[in-house]
């Protein structure tokens, strides 16, 4: 992973994106599998299930208010899957065109989560080279 990093100075690889997926493929079937001793690192179903509490219970929300939600590509993906009721491996597939920086907004109506956009970056209007994925 340490040779996808951009060094300060360096131009990434040109392939560097072609490189990371398969590496970031067998990370996931590792975690998921929860094949390892380290008891620091939280399983991948209890990640999951904290991720899907959210779905499955809104937080509360005054009419007229908002709620902001900071995360990174795998809880949005699935959540995204949830909430489009696919299975783990087509939710997960969201994470591969998941940028940096995007904008995913989801909304409760009525107890039920809907999604409105997924991975906008209109803030990188004028600057596209900035819609990076790894």
């Amino acid at each position: 992973i340490g040779a996808l990093r951009k060094e300060e100075g360096e131009e990434p690889e040109p392939d560097a994106r072609k490189s990371y997926l398969p590496v970031l493929a067998r990370l996931l079937e590792y975690w998921i599998a929860d094949d390892y001793s380290n008891t620091e690192i939280d399983s991948f179903a209890r990640f999951r299930s904290g991720v899907l509490d959210i779905v499955k219970s809104p937080p509360a929300v005054a009419d007229g208010e908002s709620l902001l939600l900071v995360s990174s590509g795998v809880p949005i993906a699935l959540m995204a899957g949830e909430i489009l009721g696919l299975d783990l491996e087509r939710s997960l597939r969201f994470m591969r065109w998941i940028h940096n920086t995007s904008l995913s907004c989801f909304r409760v109506k009525d107890g039920v989560w809907e999604m409105i956009s997924l991975n906008a970056v209109p803030h990188l209007a004028d600057a596209p080279d900035l819609a990076t994925l790894i």
